[in-house]
């Protein structure tokens, strides 16, 4: 991801609209109840390990 957004700052940029542009980032891998790695117990997510990084 880093490389893609580093790609399209560098397009924003070379255009002249890169001070015209505000980026947003989300992501639906979050925190759950305020810890880091640790989903609630019997949910989909508690199979995943170290998804917030």
């Amino acid at each position: 991801m880093d490389d893609a957004v580093g790609k399209l700052v560098s397009m924003l940029r070379e255009a002249g609209q890169l001070d015209n542009t505000y980026l947003f980032f989300s992501s639906n891998n979050g925190f759950f109840s305020g810890k880091h790695n640790v989903p609630p117990l019997g949910s989909s997510a508690a199979r995943r390990v170290g998804q917030c990084r």
